[in-house]
């Protein structure tokens, strides 16, 4: 019911934003995400937990919950900067983006080899949606979860798609992401969704 008014309010967020500066939105999302480490008690519980696992006792407690207060800022800058990417040149993008060892990438896409690329939130994912820029004509594609709000779920889906990534839905099970490996592909995977 309430559906399409939320779309229409995430469609205007989301066109603002695509008109602000990008430092700013990036400084902006800082902002968010430490209000969201503040105001969210179960996501920062949730988070000190993974850390706890993947760190073990190399870390003291201190630097684990300084490592999940970082995750949370960078978390929200990129989620505001990733709005703004989906609408830039990629020129403009990579004025920004620092890319390291893309060349194994790359050469993966020249030699027509499969690859899978397990991508962090806390990183540009929407830079992902790019990967077409440099495939050589290779198919490249993600796996997402669907998004509750079917509207703002097409809409992502399309913008994701724009540039030539297909998207898998992970309920469809993994067919078309194996077909599209053995085609010599490259997938992308957010490896910190369930």
């Amino acid at each position: 019911m309430f559906d399409y008014p939320v779309y229409l309010l995430y469609r205007a967020g989301t066109d603002l934003l695509v008109l602000l500066p990008l430092p700013f939105l990036f400084a902006m999302g800082q902002i968010c995400g430490a209000i969201a480490w503040l105001f969210l008690p179960q996501y920062r519980k949730l988070a000190l937990r993974n850390v706890r696992i993947a760190f073990g006792d190399e870390l003291s407690e201190t630097e684990m919950r300084r490592i999940v207060r970082r995750h949370f800022r960078w978390l929200g800058a990129n989620l505001l900067c990733s709005v703004k990417f989906t609408r830039m040149p990629m020129e403009k993008i990579l004025e920004r983006v620092r890319l390291e060892n893309f060349e194994l990438v790359e050469n993966c896409f020249r030699q027509k080899k499969p690859f899978v690329l397990l991508i962090s939130h806390i990183g540009s994912w929407e830079f992902c949606t790019r990967l077409s820029h440099f495939s050589r004509g290779q198919r490249t594609a993600t796996i997402y979860q669907r998004i509750r709000n079917r509207h703002i779920d097409r809409h992502v889906r399309k913008a994701r798609s724009r540039f030539g990534l297909e998207v898998f839905e992970r309920s469809e099970g993994f067919g078309k992401a194996i077909e599209l490996l053995r085609s010599g592909g490259g997938i992308g995977i957010l490896m910190d969704q369930h």
